[in-house]
């Protein structure tokens, strides 16, 4: 399971029992932008290798 749905997970449990869940929220959102900074630097890393091959 990816963290962003060990998140929702956690969300859901929380208003279901209504305890606070909005640090829930700022994770999921840092979660989520931390996974599109690897794939971008993985497609960066990948156009270099395969753009500068000499």
């Amino acid at each position: 399971m990816t963290l962003a749905g060990i998140v929702i997970k956690n969300i859901i449990r929380k208003l279901l029992t209504g305890q606070d869940y909005r640090s829930e929220i700022v994770t999921l959102l840092d979660a989520e932008f931390l996974q599109y900074v690897i794939d971008f630097f993985k497609r960066v890393a990948w156009a270099k290798l395969v753009l500068h091959q000499d």
